[in-house]
């Protein structure tokens, strides 16, 4: 699915949760003992990992965050885990895939064009081990970027584990305003850990 068509979706089931709640005839209230919890979205706190329901995506572990940006517009996150089955021993096992989309008011805040060549850009990373290095993200459009992996930073490379799988502790990110702010990943919010610990329960197959 792609971002933006995730997006909307995402937002139009959250409107349509509100809107049957208010249109609809409240019926008598029942006795406390029967009283049920109702069902909602799941609330989405600002800058902070947000755990989606496991229904969301079958065989898909999923999180959502949003990173306001200092001096405007925001950083939407979507991060995805799964096992991909592969004959490839190297692509066989646990993938991450992170999109990202940048929002602002007017709609024109992007990326930096000289950091971007081929439909790809590369961002300064703090990896994981503390070493600094980039990664290499997909832009599906101007506003929306793609990145995945599935390799560790063991000599093995068994990503069997998915919290094995290599994510930046932070990147940096070059937009075209000349701002460059730094993301970190944020990997101790509860809904981060979440995601990979649901990952790592789903089938290998």
């Amino acid at each position: 699915m792609h971002f933006r068509d995730f997006m909307r979706g995402f937002a139009a089931a959250s409107v349509l949760g509100l809107a049957l709640g208010a249109c609809s005839k409240a019926p008598p209230a029942p006795e406390p003992s029967k009283v049920a919890a109702p069902a909602a979205a799941p609330v989405v706190a600002k800058n902070v990992w947000t755990a989606l329901p496991a229904d969301a995506a079958p065989g898909i572990a999923q999180a959502i965050r949003t990173v306001p940006l200092e001096g405007g517009g925001e950083l939407v996150l979507i991060l995805s885990c799964n096992f991909r089955p592969s004959t490839d021993p190297i692509k066989n096992g646990f993938w991450l895939k992170m999109e990202m989309g940048l929002r602002s008011a007017d709609g024109n805040l992007g990326l930096d064009p000289l950091a971007t060549e081929d439909q790809r850009a590369r961002f300064k990373v703090v990896r994981s081990t503390g070493e600094a290095g980039t990664m290499t993200v997909k832009i599906t459009d101007p506003t929306d970027y793609v990145y995945e992996n599935n390799q560790t930073n063991e000599l093995s490379q068994d990503n069997k584990d998915p919290a094995k799988v290599e994510l930046a502790t932070s990147f940096d990110i070059p937009l075209n305003d000349g701002r460059t702010p730094t993301i970190p990943m944020q990997k101790d919010d509860a809904g981060y850990r979440e995601t990979i610990k649901r990952c790592a329960a789903l089938p290998q197959k």
